[in-house]
């Protein structure tokens, strides 16, 4: 674990290369970089630009029931009003993390990664949360870079590279 403070004009650049050196055989994997951001207050933090260009409906998985599939056309930012947990597929490899009210530049996440996971606990799950105190829900959005459908292939030999650029947005 680390912690980044993000000014204008600062950035954090993370690569993550997976290569088989198994000489027999293949192997398949998911894979994320799970990235927590400090936000003012999640109940008016907002993910924004998760659909590619052109695209008119946006495919996810909710981990709070069961990771069944829906699809969705609101262009809305996502929003938090209680606990949220889904991987979104498929997703734009600009993603902005905003504060309504403003004062906060935007955040933004430039990703290689296809898709993308948005999670926050809330109260009642935090508080089983054994390194997570039981207010900070408050003050974090985790927005993930994922390789999740469908899962990476590697042949023997081959090399898998993706990664993920944060800075901070001029307004």
């Amino acid at each position: 674990m680390y912690l980044t403070p993000l000014q204008i004009g600062i950035y954090l650049s993370t690569q993550l290369t997976v290569k088989n050196l198994d000489n027999e055989g293949s192997f398949d994997y998911t894979v994320g970089l799970h990235t927590y951001f400090k936000v003012k207050d999640i109940h008016t933090a907002r993910v924004n630009q998760l659909f590619l260009s052109g695209q008119e409906q946006l495919h996810f998985l909710d981990n709070m029931q069961k990771r069944q599939a829906f699809v969705t056309n609101d262009r809305a930012p996502v929003s938090f009003s209680g606990e949220f947990d889904r991987i979104f597929l498929d997703t734009s490899n600009n993603i902005q993390i905003l504060q309504e009210g403003g004062g906060e530049p935007p955040v933004v996440v430039e990703k290689s990664f296809k898709d993308a996971v948005i999670w926050n606990p809330w109260a009642e799950k935090a508080i089983s949360i054994a390194d997570l105190g039981d207010n900070e829900w408050k003050e974090f959005v985790c927005v993930e870079a994922v390789q999740f459908q469908p899962a990476v292939v590697l042949q023997k030999g081959q090399e898998w590279k993706a990664g993920q650029f944060i800075y901070l947005a001029k307004e």
